[in-house]
């Protein structure tokens, strides 16, 4: 008998989805809106030319350095964070934690290290991928969408400064 698939769990990296995100940035918001929880941050990582990597070794080699990046996330996040695999080459991490200035930084750039310093086994080889990183606390007038439309903005601007940054605000 086949298993259901849990519609908010990517198959691939076991992940949460990003239909499990938006629900969730929902309620933290309202919380927040309400006065009930301080505001939190939230990181959006995309996996540096990662296009490139599909075209030269193929899609099983995606799904591999998908499947690690999303381990990797999972394993070095606070046991509350939660880790979503928001789509394609993309996560978000909602940190359980509030965080302020640098140490949204230090957070956002300790997991951009931890990626880099990851060889990660394709074909024989072992390959090293780097993520651009958006960073951000919620803020009071946020709904989901302008959360997540400022901390992707973050991240393109990470990206053209030629990837395996970071972009805070």
């Amino acid at each position: 008998m086949k298993q259901l698939e849990n519609p908010l769990v990517n198959p691939l990296t076991g992940l949460k989805n990003r239909h499990f995100a938006e629900s969730h940035l929902h309620n933290r918001l309202l919380k927040v809106q309400n006065g009930a929880a301080p505001p939190f941050p939230v990181l959006f990582l995309d996996i540096d030319r990662f296009t490139s990597l599909m075209n030269r070794y193929g899609h099983a080699a995606g799904d591999t350095v998908l499947q690690t990046v999303g381990n990797l996330l999972r394993r070095k996040s606070h046991r509350r964070d939660i880790v979503i695999h928001w789509g394609c080459d993309q996560f978000m991490v909602i940190l359980s934690k509030p965080v302020q200035g640098s140490h949204l930084y230090d957070a956002a750039n300790r997991l951009s290290f931890l990626i880099r310093e990851t060889p990660i086994a394709v074909q024989h080889q072992l390959l090293r991928v780097t993520v651009s990183i958006g960073a951000t606390l919620s803020r009071s007038e946020d709904c989901v969408d302008t959360l997540v439309y400022r901390v992707r903005q973050l991240m393109r601007v990470s990206k053209q400064e030629g990837g395996g940054d970071i972009g805070i605000g």
